[in-house]
């Protein structure tokens, strides 16, 4: 099997909260997000999307799971679709730091049409995120 790796490094999100009701944090609440990725060789991407809180964190867990979609657009109609849950502190915005969070690469545009593997997403503390796409063909 045929294997393609891209390593994107992101900056700092923009980061908006969507509270939906019940008022306050809940199930259903949204984070959606934009930031900026730069790459080997000079590639240049955006990545958008958004995570929905699925299961708030419980008396005796500290963490609460969150499922979201976003894609990675390289221009020139070239992106990436990413589907998948990810795990994050009670009430928190952002990923743990230096917890991998894996989720599945669902599908492709142009380039990537008909992509499929996994994406591997790493948050620091400066708020940046490094993210490691694997393709298989």
């Amino acid at each position: 099997m045929e294997r393609t790796v891209i390593k994107l490094h992101q900056e700092a999100p923009e980061l908006h909260s969507i509270d939906l009701p019940p008022v306050g944090h809940s199930d259903g609440d949204i984070l959606a997000f934009e930031a900026n990725l730069t790459g080997d060789n000079g590639v240049k991407a955006i990545m958008d999307g958004f995570l929905m809180t699925v299961d708030l964190a419980g008396a005796t867990e500290n963490v609460e799971d969150r499922v979201g979609q976003f894609t990675i657009d390289f221009g020139d109609g070239s992106s990436l679709l990413i589907s998948g849950k990810a795990v994050f502190a009670a009430t928190a915005t952002e990923m743990s730091n230096e917890t991998p969070q894996i989720r599945s690469v669902v599908g492709g545009t142009g380039t990537y049409i008909g992509a499929r593997g996994q994406i591997t997403s790493v948050h620091h503390a400066d708020g940046t995120c490094d993210h490691m796409i694997e393709l298989v063909n």
